[in-house]
C-alpha cells in the first residue's frame, strides 16, 4: 500500500537539516511512498538536488502563523491526500496547526537542534505544541531526554534516528589551496555554533609545528558579522596564506576527496551531515565531543574527540595525523567501514519505515 508524505522544512538554504528534508525526500520516492516536500518560508540551492518524483512545494509564509499560506497547504494536502507530515525543525509549528484543520493527518516532528537550542526554545511553546503531535524523531539521544522528561512525551512515542549521507562518485578538485597530504577541511556553515575562531586558533599552533599545513573553510555565510570575525581572526594571527574559504559548495564529496583530515570544532550539535561526509570520503578526523559526535565515532575508536572550546586539544589532534599519516588512513578506513554500515540510507530508511508504520497503526489515546 502506498503511504503519502509530506515533509516539511522552512527553507532548502544549505543546511544539515534541509539536507536531511531532501535526502529522506528523494530515498523515500524510490520505494513504496508518494512524497512531497513543502519549503514553508523560501526555496534555496537544495531544490536543485530533489528527485523530479517528488511533489514540491514553496509556501512563501510571511511569518509563524501565515494563515492564508496555512490555508494554501491545507489545500495541498487534501489534494495529495497525505497521511503523514514530517515536520522538520521549526516546521512543527505550521504542521501541528494544519493538523488542526485536517484531523486525520499524522504528524511527526524531526528534531535537529544541537544542545545550544535546547537553552534558547521555550519549552512552553514546544511543550503546546509538540503533545499535538502523533511521534518525535530526534538525531541525538539528548533531544531524546528532552523530549521525554521537558516536554513530558510518552516514550513510546520517541525515537532516536541518525542521519545519513547518500553516497557519491567523488573526484578530486583540480588546483585545490594547500599541498596534497596537509589538506585540512572544515564543512559548516558559518555560525556561532560552529566556532571557527577556536579552530583558527589551533590552526596557529598546528602551523608552528607544520608550516605546510592548510585549512580549507567550506559552509555558507548567512549571518550578519560572523565572516568578520573570522576573517579578523585570521589576520591577527597571520593565517591570511594557511586558511582558504570557498563559500558554499555543490561538490563537497570532491573536495573531501582531495583533503588529509576532517575537522569540526562546533560548541554544539545535533548529529552533523558534516562528519558523516567525512566517514565516506575515508578521512580521519577530529571533533569536538558534542551531540551524537561520540556516537558515530565509537566513543573515539573511530576518529579523534576533543573538547570544545580547546585550540590545543584539536591541535593536538590534528598534528597526530599529519605527523602520523599510516595511522590517518588506517583510523579512516574504520570510520568509512562504520559510515556505510551504521549511516547508510539503507540502515536509516529501515528505521525510519517502521516508525511510520507504527504511527499509521497507533490507536488513539
Amino acid at each position: 500500500m502506498t503511504i503519502r508524505v509530506l515533509h516539511l522544512i522552512d527553507t532548502l538554504d544549505s543546511g544539515g537539516a534541509e539536507h536531511v528534508a531532501v535526502n529522506l525526500a528523494n530515498e523515500l520516492a524510490l520505494g513504496d511512498y508518494q512524497i512531497s516536500l513543502c519549503a514553508t518560508r523560501r526555496t534555496g540551492s537544495l531544490q536543485a538536488l530533489l528527485s523530479s518524483s517528488v511533489d514540491f512545494l514553496c509556501l512563501n509564509r510571511k511569518s509563524r502563523f501565515d494563515l492564508p499560506a496555512l490555508l494554501r497547504l491545507s489545500k495541498f494536502v487534501k489534494k495529495q491526500q497525505v497521511q503523514i507530515i514530517h515536520a522538520h525543525s521549526s516546521s512543527l509549528f505550521i504542521a501541528v496547526l494544519l493538523k488542526l484543520l485536517i484531523p486525520q493527518t499524522k504528524v511527526i516532528w524531526h528534531d535537529h537542534f544541537g544542545a545550544s537550542a535546547l537553552q534558547e526554545r521555550s519549552p512552553i511553546l514546544y511543550k503546546a505544541f509538540a503533545r499535538h503531535s502523533d511521534g518525535i524523531i530526534a538525531v541525538n539521544q539528548s533531544l531524546v531526554k528532552w523530549a521525554e522528561n521537558t516536554l513530558n512525551i510518552n516514550p513510546k512515542k520517541v525515537w532516536y534516528l541518525p542521519n545519513f549521507v547518500q553516497q557519491q562518485h567523488a573526484q578530486p578538485v583540480a588546483n585545490l589551496p594547500g599541498e596534497p597530504g596537509f589538506r585540512l577541511v572544515c564543512v559548516a556553515n558559518l555560525r556561532p555554533e560552529k566556532d571557527h575562531l577556536t579552530l583558527i586558533r589551533a590552526m596557529k599552533i598546528v602551523i608552528e609545528s607544520e608550516p605546510r599545513a592548510h585549512l580549507i573553510l567550506v559552509g555558507a555565510n548567512n549571518i550578519p558579522g560572523i565572516k568578520e570575525k573570522i576573517d579578523s581572526e585570521i589576520l591577527g594571527l597571520s593565517l591570511i596564506k594557511k586558511i582558504t574559504w570557498m563559500g558554499q559548495r555543490d561538490d563537497v564529496q570532491n573536495i573531501l576527496a582531495s583533503c588529509t583530515i576532517g575537522v569540526l570544532s562546533s560548541a554544539s550539535e545535533g548529529l552533523p551531515l558534516a562528519l558523516l561526509e567525512y566517514g565516506v570520503a575515508g578521512l580521519p578526523v577530529v571533533v569536538t565531543k558534542v551531540g551524537e559526535c561520540a556516537e558515530v565515532l565509537d566513543h573515539g575508536n573511530t576518529g579523534t574527540l576533543v573538547s570544545p572550546h580547546s585550540p590545543q586539544d584539536l591541535a593536538n589532534g590534528i598534528l597526530f595525523y599529519l605527523q602520523n599519516p599510516e595511522a590517518g588512513k588506517e583510523v579512516g578506513n574504520k570510520f568509512q567501514k562504520r559510515v556505510k554500515t551504521n549511516y547508510s540510507a539503507e540502515a536509516v530508511l529501515q528505521q525510519l519505515e517502521i516508525i511510520y508504520h507504527q504511527v499509521l497503526n497507533r490507536n488513539e489515546e
